[in-house]
Parts: structure tokens; sequence; C-alpha cells
């Protein structure tokens, strides 16, 4: 009896499922696909189809066996036939929430399409790419049941304008609307795209599936499996019969605008700070040298014209540091969530590369689907990457994420599929793989600075919209597949077993041999490393702080001159005025010097080579030290044979250096009522019969140097013990740095002393004489100083620097001169004036918006006459031989330093008349 109800149980259960089953399958006989007839996603002409979706059904039938019968009717009638059951697949629909209560939804898309907005062709006023500011209360015309028009909504609402949305049916009532100027823009899907119109926006691709009805789940496990075949057969079946049928769509985006084609000209660098945390994605490793981000800026700088710079970041982290610290205007790669790009002062780009992040576990261990544990990068939990179940450990990269799985510490993580293979082929992870299932879409795109140019933000959107299916596709192949068809080194121990282990032999042999000369190397590397660093880091400030000191006595030397030259004067005022004069001067050459001492430790030092005079030296080091002697209670003398030469070609500034240590020593460690005598006096020059030699003495009558001292006196720091003893103040590196330089001049220094009576030190130079007049360029004449007849352009973003140049050209009594206070206003009025019209330009170096370098390429590189032949003079705080060289590599004539010496600029502006 028992037995017998048990069996009536099963009848029963086993009719109602053959009934459910019944009710769920389908006759794959014949396949009701809908379609609206007027999009050419999948069209009908004269009873034969044709388009995208078709041929990708008829694809799809190879592994089905479906037939198919076609169904004619609007969207919304295709939508409620799935509902109704009376269509089966809808091909072309997108997946929402909307559409999910009306249809299935196979895992795979068929394609990404972006969604455009266009224009009138023959409006101009949208100059700016993207630039949803310009909507407020405009019409814009949609179609009707749209899934987008939120999207569009969004952005027009984020940039603080309010459109109008207008309906229509179909694309083609949508552009007739646009050329009837019923409307002032349409929005739809760049399928539609029409070269014709005028493209002004882009949004990110949107995915778009074949919908099966609920009536029949039962396909959906056929179409899933067919979908994956097609992929797996041919990775590029999608962008191939997208190019068949949509390669117009590459030009989508207008050229470039003027201001753009101006930004590129004047300056195309700009730095992209990109992490290298998530290869093969992002920051090119050892290996291989490039990325997928890095070949699809190549691509973008191909199309354009921008060039690209990059800063390699350990993560996303440091990478927006990088961007929000202003050291990089781009970054790459970032999700296209607006909100946290915008809390970030953040631009985004249009979508560069669509990206899919899977549940990656590994395929050896047996799980019982509930994961314990999560590893997930801080950019993915930040994201909003986060499980439902289990517990997350958040890791630094995704090579420490997959690794944990591989080695079994770790139940699941996420990755995209290129960084599986990736790290699957590099890092031997082979037992890891992924469930389809459980993708995550996203999207990645360029970050723009808000403090950035704007036009940046408009080149990259318009590069990104020109590069096709294929190329990125073709991007993403040179970076994945084609890298890991070399051999990796576990096919190598697989295939050469033999080999291998006599490779190793050796590898071995020779380590052992060298391991000692490896540690020892090491050790001197990490010692020269940091000395490196610490002489740049003190190089980079000496600069700075020597360039931001000698602006404002450009100021105080230009003009103290300019009252020296005023008549009237009491002689009272004019003495205070020389003695200012000789101070800010000498205060000029102690910051040279400062750089100068610098260089002699790096071992960059070098020696000028020009005419200067000895009692001109003499007298500056009086004025200068007198004071301080006299303040002292010390007497001062300097001592001069009257029939000894003048004027002599050498390196004043250094033989300045070398008797300001010495003398201002002599005074430090003398005695009250003490003497310091500076002599020099002439000796037989030996061998160089042209040259004279003098010789340089500084004696005084001050505490001495131990014996034992004198032997080390010379070394960096040390300073003699009764030094100590009086507590006085030094650095201990005046007499090192001056032996330095002597033995530069091919000299030496040398000393005696005696403990409580005083010391002497003196050193000899061969220096060639020359001829008094070499010093007189005031004497050429007042013909020599004209400007007469010349029109001047001086840019100078400096007030008093600039009154200070318009004070010494007025001397010289120009035609004109007009200021302007930056490269910018500079080209602007030269581009504007007529050809010739202009013939000097007084260009300083720094400055705001355009700098003096970036202005003179831009003038030397128009295509008019006078562009190559216009003198351009150089002014710059920074008077070293690199930024002469960097003045006349930009294109300038000549480099005039600054405090501005009225001779120098005189001489500059008269070699180009």
């Amino acid at each position: 009896m028992i037995h017998d109800r048990i069996k009536k149980y099963c009848t029963v259960v086993l009719c109602i499922c053959f009934l459910c089953y019944s009710a769920s399958a389908k006759n794959t006989d014949t396949i009701k696909v809908g379609f609206t007839g007027s999009s050419i996603f999948l069209y009908e002409e004269y009873g034969s189809y044709y388009g995208f979706a078709y041929e990708y059904l008829i694809e799809i039938a190879k592994y089905t066996g479906w037939k198919y019968e076609f169904v004619k009717a609007s969207k919304n009638e295709c939508i409620e036939g799935l509902v109704s059951g009376a269509i089966d697949i809808f091909p072309g629909l997108q997946k929402t929430d909307k559409t999910e209560e009306s249809a299935l939804f196979p895992s795979r898309n068929v394609g990404s399409w972006p969604l455009m907005l266009y224009s009138h062709p023959d409006s101009t006023s949208f100059t700016q790419f993207n630039d949803f500011s310009q909507m407020n209360n405009l019409i814009i015309g949609i179609p009707d049941n749209d899934e987008n028009h939120a999207i569009l909504l969004k952005r027009c609402m984020d940039a603080g304008s309010s459109p109008v949305l207008k309906e229509y049916s179909n694309p083609m009532s949508l552009k007739q609307a646009l050329l009837k100027k019923e409307t002032d823009l349409i929005f739809y899907n760049s399928i539609h795209f029409d070269p014709d119109l005028h493209c002004i926006a882009s949004f990110s691709p949107q995915d778009y599936f074949i919908a099966v009805s609920k009536k029949v789940p039962g396909l959906i496990p056929e179409l899933n499996d067919a979908l994956e075949e097609i992929q797996t057969k041919d990775p590029y079946y999608n962008a191939d019969l997208h190019r068949k049928y949509y390669s117009s769509l590459s030009s989508a985006v207008h050229e470039l605008s003027i201001d753009e084609k101006e930004l590129i000209r004047a300056d195309p660098y700009v730095k992209v700070t990109i992490s290298s945390a998530y290869p093969p994605i992002d920051a090119a490793d050892s290996i291989h040298g490039s990325s997928i981000l890095m070949s699809i800026l190549d691509l973008i700088s191909d199309k354009t014209g921008l060039q690209f710079t990059y800063i390699i970041a350990a993560n996303n982290t440091a990478s927006a540091t990088n961007l929000t610290e202003g050291r990089a205007q781009i970054i790459a790669a970032l999700f296209n969530d607006f909100e946290w790009a915008d809390a970030r002062n953040i631009y985004l780009t249009n979508p560069v590369l669509p990206i899919n992040l899977y549940e990656i576990y590994n395929k050896k261990i047996k799980t019982d689907n509930k994961t314990k544990l999560y590893a997930l990068t801080k950019e993915y939990f930040d994201s909003g990457i986060t499980p439902q179940t289990g517990n997350i450990l958040v890791l630094p990269t995704m090579y420490e994420c997959l690794k944990g799985v591989e080695k079994g510490k770790i139940d699941k993580t996420y990755a995209n599929i290129y960084a599986l293979l990736y790290h699957s082929q590099q890092n031997g992870f082979t037992n890891l793989t992924y469930d389809d299932t459980s993708a995550v879409i996203r999207e990645l795109c360029l970050g723009v600075s808000k403090n950035a140019d704007r036009r940046i933000l408009s080149i990259l959107n318009k590069g990104i919209n020109l590069i096709s299916a294929e190329e990125l596709q073709q991007v993403i192949y040179n970076n994945t597949i084609l890298f890991n068809k070399k051999p990796s080194l576990k096919s190598f121990i697989q295939n050469s077993t033999i080999e291998f282990a006599l490779f190793i032999v050796l590898f071995i042999s020779i380590l052992t041999a060298v391991i000692f000369l490896i540690i020892l190397n090491h050790i001197r590397q990490q010692k020269n490393l940091a000395l490196e660093k610490a002489n740049n880091a003190k190089s980079e400030f000496l600069s700075r702080m020597s360039h931001e000191i000698r602006t404002p006595l450009t100021a105080i030397i230009g003009l103290n001159e300019m009252a020296l030259e005023k008549k009237g004067a009491p002689e009272v005022i004019t003495s205070y005025l020389e003695k200012i004069d000789i101070s800010s001067r000498h205060l000029l050459q102690l910051i040279n010097d400062i750089l100068d001492m610098s260089k002699i430790s790096e071992g960059k030092m070098y020696l000028r080579k020009a005419a200067f005079s000895l009692s001109g030296l003499l007298k500056a080091l009086y004025v200068v030290y007198h004071p301080v002697a006299e303040k002292s209670n010390i007497l001062l003398s300097i001592q001069k044979p009257a029939d000894l030469p003048d004027t002599y070609i050498g390196d004043e500034l250094r033989i300045k250096e070398i008797l300001i240590n010495l003398v201002s020593n002599a005074i430090k460690y003398n005695k009250t009522e003490g003497v310091v005598t500076l002599a020099v006096e002439q000796i037989p020059p030996g061998d160089k019969k042209q040259n004279i030699t003098l010789r340089f003495t500084v004696s005084d009558t001050g505490i001495g140097i131990h014996k034992k001292t004198l032997d080390r006196i010379f070394e960096p720091f040390e300073r003699d013990e009764l030094a100590d003893i009086k507590q006085i103040k030094g650095s201990g590196l005046g007499l090192s740095l001056s032996r330095k330089m002597l033995e530069l001049m091919g000299s030496t220094i040398q000393v005696t002393s005696v403990p409580g009576l005083g010391s002497t030190f003196w050193f000899d130079l061969d220096l060639f004489p020359c001829n008094d007049e070499i010093l007189k360029p005031q004497n050429y004449g007042e013909k020599l100083c004209s400007l007469e007849g010349r029109r001047l352009i001086i840019a100078e973003d400096n007030d008093m620097n600039a009154e200070i140049i318009e004070e010494i050209i007025k001397n010289m009594r120009p035609s004109e001169y007009v200021r302007v206070v930056n490269g910018k206003e500079c080209v602007t009025l030269f581009e504007q004036s007529p050809a010739g019209y202009y013939d000097t330009i007084i260009m300083d170096i720094r400055m705001p918006v355009m700098d003096g370098y970036k202005a003179t390429k831009y003038i030397r590189s128009l295509n008019r006459a006078d562009a190559k032949k216009v003198h351009i003079v150089a002014l710059s705080a920074n008077a070293y031989i690199e930024d002469v060289e960097l003045s006349i590599e930009a294109g300038m004539n000549s480099h005039c330093s600054k405090p501005i010496d009225k001779q120098e600029l005189q001489i500059a502006l008269m070699a180009g008349g």
C-alpha cells in the first residue's frame, strides 16, 4: 500500500515537472524576432533582412539551430511583445532596471556604442566639446521612451544648465527636426551617426543585448552558450562586425578648434601621472616597456598632436596626489565615477577602456560556495566593489591579491581579465580562473585637473572619440596576447630541463664568485645615492634662493644707478649712494659665489676670463671691510705699487672671493688695535714671459694658528682650537673653498703662523695684462648708444624692473617702445603688428601666462618675414652658462642677466641695429 502511494506521488511530481518544462520550453524551429524597421541595427528592404544584429543572429543560429520569423513593430510594441510572449527575442535593447522588468538578458552583450549630441551643421555656438554649461533652456530632441535621457540631464545639471527635452518617434524624424530648427540639439545613439551633422558631445558607451521574453526562459542558456562559443572561436568577432557596419563612427568628432590648435602649437607637452599597480593596463613594467593606457595615449597623441610625458606612481593614491599638488595635469586611469572625481577637483574624459571585473578563485581548491576571505585592492574597495559574504582583506596591489588566491590563503578576489592573463603568464599563477557570471562592469576614463587648461580636456575627448574599435582591440592584443606569446620561464624549464640545470649551475658559480663584490658595490651605491640626493637638494635650494634674492637686487642696483645719475644731490647723499652701489654689487657677487662654491664641491666649477681693474677690486674690498675693521679698532691697510699695471684678464669674482675669505678671517681672528695688511706685488713670472705674476699677501697680528693645525686648516669644517677658545663663529669652509678655487687657477695657497703673534697667507697668480680702454665702453660715443628709428617691445612683469629698463631705453631715444606684462601679450602684439614694425624685443624669461622661452619659440615659428629677423634680448635673474644656452636655443639673440647692467643691455640692444 505504501509503495503504491509513493508511486502515485512520484507520478504526480513528474507530471508537474513535465508541464512546467513544457511551458518554459520553446520550439526552436521558429524564434520570433522583434525589430523596429527604422534602425540600421536591424532592418529590412524588399523582403531581405540585414544589418549588424541580423548577421549576429545568423551566427548564433549556427550554434543553436534557431530559425527566425521577423515581427516588425515599434520599439514599445516590441517590448510589449516580449512581455506578452508574442515576441521571443528583441536585439538591441539596453539593460536597465525598467527593461529587466520586461525581459531576460544574457551574460554577454553584442556591442557597446556611445551616445552623441548633435547641433545644426551651420551652428557656430558650440566651440567647446562636451561643454554642457551652454545648454540652459535649449530644446533637445530625444527618441521616445529613451532609456538614456537621464544621463543627458545629469551631465547638464552638473554643469548648471537645464534643457527642455522633446520626444520624437525615430532617428529620421529627429534629424529632420534639427534641420528644420525645431530643436537646438538632438540626442541619440552613435549607431545613427550622420557626418552631415555637427557632433558637440559624447557620452559613455552603452551596452546592448539580445533581450529574451520571460515566457521562454529556456532560450537564455542556449543564447549564453552560443555567445560564449562565438567569442571563444573569434575574440574579435564583435570588432570586425562593428567595423563593417559602423566604420564611419570614428569621424564623429569635429576637428580641433583654433584655441586647441594654438595650445598644442605653443606647448604640446602635458604630464600624465599613472599608477604602476595594475599591469598591463596602467604603467609599463620593466619587461614590456608599454601598457594598454600608454598605447591609448599614443593613439591620442597621433590623432591630436598632444604629447605626453609620464610620472610613474606606486598606486592610484600617490598618482592622485601628483595631480592635486600640480606635478601633473592628467591622471590615468579612473573609474567613471563623476561624483568621486568632482570631489577631488577632477574632470573625467569620455571612457577610454571598457573593463569587466570578475571573481577570481583557485580552480584546484574545493569550496562550499561560502567565501570566507575576500581580498581587494584599495582602489577597488574604495570604488564600491564589495562582496556580499565573507571578510574583506585590503591589499596594496593586484599581484598580492592574486598571489594569495593562487597559494590558497585567500578564497577569492576581483580582477580584470587583462590582469589575470598578465599575472598568470608572468608570475606562473596557473591555478586561477574566473566566474564569468560575476562580472562587475566598469569603464576607465582619464582625469584632468580642474586647475589645468580646459582645452586639454576637450582635446583628449576628441582624440578618444577618434579611436576606432579596431584600434582599441589591437592595443589590447599588443599588450596582452602578443606579450604573452614570449616564452615564459616555466615553459623553458619544462621543455629544456638539462639546459636549465646547466644554466643554474653556471649561474650559481658566477654568483658565488662575485657576491662579495656586489655587496660592497651596493653599499657604495647607497652612499653615492644619498650624497647625490643631498647635493641635488642643496643645488636646487641655492638656485632658487639666488633667483629670489637677485630679483629685488635688480631694483636696488637699478634705482640706485638712476639716483646717482640725477644731478644736484648733496655730496653726503651722493657718498651714501656710491657706498650702496658698491655694497649691493658686492652682495650680488657673493650670491653668485655661493652657487659657485656649490659647483666646486660637485666638480662643476668653471673659470671666467674677462677684463677687470685691480684697483677697482681692491677699492671694493676696502669699502666693505674698512668699517668692519674700524668697528673692532683694527687698522686695515691695502698696499699696491704705483707702477703696477691695473687692468688684467682673469676671473675677478674668484680672486675677490679668495681675498674676502682671507681678509674677513684676518679681522675676525685679530686682537684689539691689531693690523690687517693686504699687499699686492709683482714677482718674476718664471717661464711665462707674456704674463705678469702677482703675489697677494694677507697678514695680521691676531691670535695665530697652532703648528699641528696648519696641516689640516684647509680641510672642510676644520678650525683651530684657539678660535674655539675665543668662541669665534665660522663655518670652517672658507679656506677649503679658497684653496680649491686657486687649484683651478693653477696656483695654491700657503700660510705661516705663530700663536699669539699672527698669521700670513699668500698665493701667486699668473695674469695677462690688457689695455685700460677695454673697461670704458661709455667712451664708444653717443652714436653707439642710440636707438633712433627703432621700435621696441618690453616684455617684463615686474613694475620696478620695467621702470629701470624704460629709463635706460629713454636715454637711447627710440622711435617707440611698448611694455607688456607677459609672453602672451608680447606674442599677440607682435603678431598683430605690420611686418617689420617692431625690430627689437626685450624679453624677460620668467613671466606669467607664457614665459619668455615659449614666447620666443612662438614668434620664431610665425610665417612672416620679420619673425626670424626681429632682435630678441633675454633678461633673466639666472646668469649661468646653462641659462645663456637655454636662451640661445629658444631663439634669442643675446642674454643679459639681472640685476640689469646698463652698459651690458646697451651693447646687447645695439648688436641688433
